[in-house]
C-alpha cells in the first residue's frame, strides 16, 4: 500500500495536454502532497480526548489544513481546549467537556 492515494485528472485541448495530480494522504495525516521533494506530509496533532475518531480509531483531521474535528464543546486546531463555560477535557469520559453549572 502506498503512503498516499493518487487521483489523476487529464485536461486536453488540440495543442496542450496538462496532467494534474491530486494527492491525498492517509487518514491521520495532512499537508501539501505536491510540495517540492516528496511532499509535505505531517501526522495530525489532535488531542485524543477532544477529537472525534473515524470508525478505525484514527483521529479525524482535515487533510489539507490539519484542523482536527472536535467533539462537542471542544475548540482549537488540535481540539485541546474546552469552549468558554465548559471544563474537564482531560477527564477521559465519553463527553470531552462538561458545562459549568
Amino acid at each position: 500500500m502506498n503512503a498516499y492515494q493518487v487521483r489523476i485528472y487529464v485536461l486536453s485541448s488540440s495543442i496542450v495536454l496538462d496532467t494534474y495530480l491530486i494527492l491525498t494522504f492517509f487518514i491521520g495525516y495532512y499537508g501539501d502532497a505536491l510540495a517540492p521533494g516528496k511532499g509535505d506530509c505531517k501526522r495530525c496533532q489532535c488531542h485524543p480526548l477532544g477529537t472525534l475518531e473515524y470508525e478505525n480509531g484514527e483521529l479525524n483531521c482535515d487533510q489539507l489544513s490539519g484542523q482536527c474535528k472536535c467533539k462537542p464543546h471542544v475548540v482549537s486546531t488540535n481540539c485541546d481546549q474546552c469552549e468558554p463555560g465548559f471544563y474537564d477535557l482531560n477527564s477521559g469520559q465519553v463527553r470531552a467537556c462538561y458545562k459549568v453549572v
